[in-house]
């Protein structure tokens, strides 16, 4: 029997290709899209327009649903906002990023007191 042979038949037998991938897809957790009351959307409203007027750097959180399985992830942005278009529900960061306004949990600033 040739080196090469006599190799092959101690080479890894994988009988359940994509098992292993399946399992870890299966085993990632997500999380269910949070729900917000109307204060805390006029709250984020308001942090919103002010950062976009002043032009404050912010940290935006928001919920990024999952494409492969039910639920989502929080996502942390940070940026200027350069646009939001209320017809398209999106705001547009200064790197381009756009972010969906109803997945958006939290904006955060070192001027935000009140408001």
């Amino acid at each position: 029997m040739s080196m090469e042979n006599r190799a092959a038949q101690f080479a890894p037998f994988a009988a359940l290709t994509g098992h292993g991938a399946a399992i870890a897809e299966t085993s990632r957790t997500t999380i269910e899209k949070p729900s917000l009351s109307q204060d805390d959307y006029q709250r984020l409203s308001r942090r919103l327009s002010f950062a976009f007027e002043k032009r404050l750097e912010i940290k935006v959180r928001f919920f990024q649903p999952d494409p492969l399985k039910r639920g989502g992830a929080y996502r942390e942005v940070m940026g200027m906002v350069n646009k939001v278009d209320q017809t398209a529900g999106l705001i547009i960061m200064s790197d381009k990023q756009s972010i969906a306004l109803d997945s958006i949990v939290s904006i955060q600033s070192t001027y935000f007191e009140d408001i």
